[in-house]
């Protein structure tokens, strides 16, 4: 019998495939298996955690390009943030895997 976690997981890969919506599966959080989707103008990270519930994050474009000198405003934004500190005090990041492959249509 599998664990109906794992039924879910299998039954929202089903339904990507079904409608032919690229995604990814990673594995980010202890608990949680992370399904990456890529619609167009939108990017959703949906997490199904082991004790059923689902989380999921949304985001949107704003439909506008701003070229490459934004690239400066990424790095500045994350050298000031301290985040990659704070996540490895003590304990060693782990880097997303994908072991799901993007549907290419």
């Amino acid at each position: 019998m599998t664990p109906p976690v794992y039924d879910r997981l299998l039954s929202f890969l089903g339904e990507l495939d079904a409608k032919r919506i690229a995604c990814t599966l990673d594995h980010v959080r202890s608990e949680a298996a992370m399904v990456s989707v890529a619609v167009p103008g939108e990017r959703w990270q949906v997490e199904l955690l082991d004790d059923g519930s689902v989380d999921v994050e949304r985001f949107v474009s704003t439909g506008q390009f701003c070229g490459e000198p934004a690239l400066n405003e990424l790095f500045a934004k994350d050298a000031g943030s301290g985040h990659r500190e704070s996540l490895t005090a003590g304990t060693p990041l782990r880097q997303p895997r994908s072991v799901y492959g993007v549907f290419h249509p």
